[in-house]
C-alpha cells in the first residue's frame, strides 16, 4: 500500500473513531465548551491537550496527554462523559482530575467538550 493510501486510510478511520459533524452541536455550546476548556481544562492538560498546562508541574500524577492519538483510540465518549462529570476516581484515575458535576446538566456543552477533545 502507498503511503498515501495509508494516509488516506488513516485519515478515513479519524472520521469513523471521530465522528463530529458539527449538525447536533450548537454555536452556543461550542463556544460555553471552549470557556469550560480554557477556564478548567486547560490548567492541567494545557491548552492544546498536551498536559503541559500551568498547574500541571504541581501535580504529583501528570495529566494525560488528551492530544495523544493512541489513547483517543483507546477511550470512549462515553468513558470520557464519566471522567468529565464525575471525575478521575469514577473511573479508577487520580484524584485531581475534579469531577464537573454541573456539565452533566449540559449535555450539549459536555458534547462540545468531548468534541474537542477529540480534535486535539
Amino acid at each position: 500500500m502507498s503511503p498515501r493510501a495509508i494516509a488516506l486510510s488513516m485519515s478515513l478511520a479519524a472520521v469513523a473513531c471521530f465522528p463530529d459533524s458539527g449538525k447536533s452541536i450548537s454555536p452556543q455550546a461550542r463556544k460555553d465548551a471552549q470557556k469550560v476548556w480554557k477556564e478548567r481544562c486547560s490548567t492541567c492538560h494545557g491548552l492544546s491537550g498536551h498536559g503541559d498546562g500551568p498547574q500541571a508541574r504541581y501535580l504529583e500524577v501528570k495529566p494525560r496527554r488528551l492530544s495523544d492519538r493512541a489513547w483517543k483510540e483507546s477511550v470512549t465518549d462515553e468513558h470520557l462523559r464519566k471522567v468529565i462529570v464525575e471525575g478521575g476516581p469514577s473511573v479508577g484515575l487520580n484524584l485531581a482530575m475534579a469531577p464537573n458535576p454541573d456539565l452533566g446538566s449540559r449535555p450539549e456543552v459536555l458534547e462540545a467538550l468531548i468534541a474537542h477533545v477529540r480534535r486535539l
